[in-house]
């Protein structure tokens, strides 16, 4: 992509000294250059996605730093750079992450407990079983089905007390 725009910025600067019409050519220019910085934004969040499910975690990480920089307010964009951080081993930044993500989010049940789940696992790597299970508890409360809360809890040797429905 940077090639094509490096091209495209050659062509309309080689365009003004010759032709003399600068302001129009460079307005095209520019425009074009942003359209195609906002296809790499829409891309950024799916490529991260793609990266965190084929288990490339660095990638994935560096792909997700960039498209929370374009979007700071995308939950889900928080949510996948926090699992990633998670598989690395980043447990702080991880929690972070997922932190930014629960204030972002929707007021959906299931999407909430996974995250729920993934602060709980972040503690339980940090050694904190207290903190894990307040999250993993939370998780449960809800979405009762949530399968990693569950595995959390049982990891640490607490059955649940919420009823799978």
């Amino acid at each position: 992509m940077k090639r094509r725009v490096i091209i495209a910025l050659t062509i309309c600067a080689l365009a003004t000294a010759f032709i003399g019409c600068g302001s129009s050519i460079t307005t095209v220019c520019v425009q074009k250059q942003t359209t195609e910085i906002d296809t790499d934004d829409q891309t950024g969040l799916a490529k991260g996605i793609s990266l965190y499910e084929s288990g490339d975690y660095a990638q994935g990480e560096e792909a997700l730093i960039l498209a929370v920089k374009r979007d700071p307010t995308d939950w889900q964009t928080h949510q996948y750079l926090g699992l990633v951080r998670l598989e690395l081993g980043y447990y702080r930044p991880a929690a972070e992450n997922l932190f930014r993500s629960l204030d972002l989010a929707p007021n959906d049940g299931q999407a909430r407990a996974g995250l729920y789940a993934a602060l709980g696992k972040c503690w339980e790597n940090l050694k904190n079983p207290g903190k894990a299970r307040l999250h993993y508890h939370t998780a449960l409360n809800l979405w009762p089905q949530c399968p990693q809360a569950r595995a959390g809890l049982a990891r640490l040797g607490y059955v649940s007390k919420v009823k799978s429905r």
